[in-house]
């Protein structure tokens, strides 16, 4: 393998996405990440973050921004569209993400299906750029909560109610005030 260069490397583990074998695709996209390709990079980070896997998609997303500072607009563009696309073809983990948004007490349209998709996108998407534990997610289990995942567990409402954008940094800034 270290004769293989970068982009043969990733185009192997597309191959492998392409065949929905994950299992050796991850494997593939994180050679080709640790040889620097920042689309494997991200990539890792949208995976990982749909399987609730929070730590180590931050991780993935904190290495593409320090390889690639240049464009978080298309950052941002691209892991909305990753997570989306993911959960289209993964519906096992698009009705975890889902469930939690619909069950949420107080969620306005638990019966609209898009809406419910969209915003669970939207979830996910600021959880892994914020750096939040999602609610209900593994640190809950575990029995070892980091710092934020107190606010996370009881901010989903007011994300959902008062706006994604907003209600993510006043609970950032109540973790950061109260750590």
């Amino acid at each position: 393998m270290p004769d293989q260069q970068p982009g043969r490397i990733f185009e192997t583990a597309r191959e492998f996405a392409r065949r929905d074998d994950w299992d050796n695709a991850v494997v593939w996209y994180r050679r080709a990440a640790d040889a620097g390709v920042t689309d494997a990079m991200l990539i890792l980070a949208a995976h990982h973050a749909m399987r609730d896997e929070m730590r180590t998609a931050q991780d993935w997303l904190r290495r593409n921004l320090a390889a690639d500072d240049d464009d978080r607009e298309g950052v941002a563009g691209y892991l909305r569209g990753a997570i989306a696309a993911h959960f289209a073809k993964s519906p096992a983990d698009a009705r975890l993400w889902e469930t939690r948004i619909r069950t949420s007490v107080g969620y306005p349209t638990p019966n609209d299906p898009l809406k419910v998709r969209q915003d669970a996108v939207a979830v996910v998407f600021g959880l892994l750029v914020e750096g939040i534990d999602p609610p209900g997610g593994p640190a809950h289990a575990g029995g070892s909560v980091s710092s934020t995942a107190g606010a996370s567990g009881g901010c989903l409402l007011a994300v959902l109610a008062v706006g994604f954008l907003p209600a993510l940094f006043a609970v950032l800034l109540a973790v950061r005030g109260g750590a």
